[in-house]
């Protein structure tokens, strides 16, 4: 920093030196030129000239450099790896301290530039939209689900999982590469049924609803959003700028419930209808955790989440632990 300081001086006063001697240079010549004056008389011509070595003066104060060069004052100010060069000339009243230039006005060339430690560079991946299937596992980890289960059965291809993570923190580990990332989020989880039944809170717990069941089914599906908050331990890897870098992080998403709903779509006489049904109820938890799991590859990244609290509340609904995958979108 103080080699490119005195190289960027060296250079500002050999500038300054080349202008001055072109100007008296020109000066001498058109006054040789205008006047019919004897030899002798020729000293004093040159007598008027401006100086080529005109005073100078040089002070630091800290990341600034002050110069004072005949009728210019010269400001160098060295800060977040830039230079920046200021020439201006001297008022009435400049003495020769060059007090002309406050600590204020060196800040306010580089009031859009903070400083900052790589620790405080770190960004993590969380903030965008992800898009992937939802399902379910039962207690003993299978997918496939006993038959007083079978209401719940799922179209899984159709059923999705969609995060929209709307707010991002990133705190760094004394690096730019590892760090914790939390934020803010939106899940919504859609579970699409096989069955032709719809489900309800009936006698205090989640059952089928074959009252309402409908012939000519389009859609049997069961809705839920949450509030979500992560916090996961991320590293980045290999590559230089951020969106280069493979990365891998692991942590937990906190979610807090907001609403549920069920839809069912179906044709009676050949009309097509819709039966909506939302509320807070359907004896989900109020509020729950997963593990989270997120690994990426420049453009490719993906998500996985595992719920370890079943879907509906104990003794309440099927014992059901969710579960979802997808690919990310970050911004």
């Amino acid at each position: 920093m103080k080699t490119i300081r005195i190289l960027s001086t060296t250079a500002i006063l050999l500038s300054l030196s080349c202008c001055t001697a072109f100007g008296a240079y020109r000066l001498q010549d058109e006054t040789i030129d205008s006047m019919a004056i004897a030899p002798n008389d020729q000293d004093s011509s040159y007598s008027s000239l401006p100086a080529l070595n005109q005073e100078k003066e040089v002070t630091t104060k800290g990341d600034t450099t002050y110069i004072s060069f005949g009728k210019k004052k010269i400001r160098i100010i060295e800060k977040n790896g830039t230079t920046d060069v200021k020439i201006t000339d001297k008022e009435e009243g400049d003495d020769e301290h060059l007090d002309w230039a406050t600590d204020e006005e060196c800040e306010d060339l580089f009031s859009d530039k903070k400083d900052t430690k790589p620790w405080q560079e770190f960004k993590g991946h969380w903030s965008g939209v992800e898009f992937g299937l939802c399902n379910y596992m039962t207690r003993s980890n299978s997918l496939q689900l006993p038959d007083e289960y079978d209401f719940m059965n799922l179209r899984t291809g159709r059923s999705w999982n969609i995060n929209l993570n709307f707010a991002q923190q990133s705190v760094g580990f004394g690096s730019d590469r590892i760090g914790l990332v939390s934020g803010m989020g939106l899940e919504i989880s859609n579970y699409h049924f096989t069955s032709d039944i719809p489900i309800a809170m009936i006698d205090g717990k989640i059952a089928p609803d074959s009252v309402n069941a409908r012939d000519n089914r389009l859609k049997n599906r069961f809705q839920t959003t949450y509030l979500t908050v992560p916090l996961i331990l991320e590293w980045q890897f290999t590559g230089g700028e951020y969106d280069d870098r493979s990365y891998l992080g692991v942590g937990v998403i906190g979610g807090v419930n907001l609403f549920a709903n069920t839809l069912m779509k179906y044709v009676e006489n050949g009309d097509k209808k819709k039966e909506k049904i939302s509320g807070k109820g359907y004896f989900l938890p109020p509020v729950r955790y997963a593990f989270t799991a997120r690994v990426g590859f420049k453009a490719l990244k993906m998500y996985a989440n595992y719920y370890p609290m079943s879907l509906f509340r104990k003794d309440k609904g099927p014992e059901l632990y969710p579960l979802a995958a997808g690919l990310v979108l970050n911004f």
